[in-house]
């Protein structure tokens, strides 16, 4: 939460992340959210030094064994004119370049999020989200509008989505279906 691709690594977590990679592991690679921030601490550059980031995260995981999965960020839930907006820009394209320059798995999970938080619209796009009023959710409150987290529904429902792209991307894992 609140990571970059860079900040990810400067602040030692992806030390603890390699130091667990078993040969024939599936590392899901994700990032873009926070690599878009101005602070110098998360900055990445889509096409530049983001790109970079994840070409190191995909060249460690094959070193040590592991297999490599590329993914774009999810969306977030911004609307404007009865449109979801595009947050992402380039940095969604960058991991999917990659994982074409690299040869690696890839899954869309930006593609994957806008559809079913469009075709949920702009106000039913909200049960997907950390959205409550004062007084709705006892650990808020004073309520909250988070419109990029998902509440316990949200991620449920994405994580079905993403998990049934994977056996699509990777059909031997779709033993493991449940």
């Amino acid at each position: 939460n609140g990571r970059s691709s860079k900040s990810f690594i400067d602040e030692g977590e992806w030390a603890k992340v390699t130091k667990l990679i078993k040969k024939g592991d599936y590392v899901l690679i994700q990032f873009g959210h926070n690599d878009a921030k101005d602070d110098e601490a998360r900055h990445t550059d889509p096409g530049s030094t983001f790109d970079e980031y994840l070409k190191k995260y995909v060249t460690e995981t094959i070193n040590l064994g592991g297999i490599p999965v590329l993914m774009s960020p999810v969306v977030r839930r911004k609307w404007k004119d009865g449109q979801l907006v595009d947050t992402h820009g380039d940095y969604r394209k960058s991991a999917k370049n990659v994982a074409t320059a690299m040869n690696v798995h890839y899954v869309d999970a930006n593609a994957i999020t806008e559809k079913l938080e469009s075709d949920l619209g702009e106000e039913g796009s909200k049960k997907l989200h950390m959205i409550y009023a004062a007084g709705e959710e006892a650990a808020y409150p004073d309520g909250i509008e988070d419109n990029t987290h998902y509440n316990e529904y949200g991620a449920t429902t994405v994580a079905k989505l993403i998990s049934d792209a994977l056996f699509t991307e990777i059909p031997e894992l779709a033993q493991y279906k449940k």
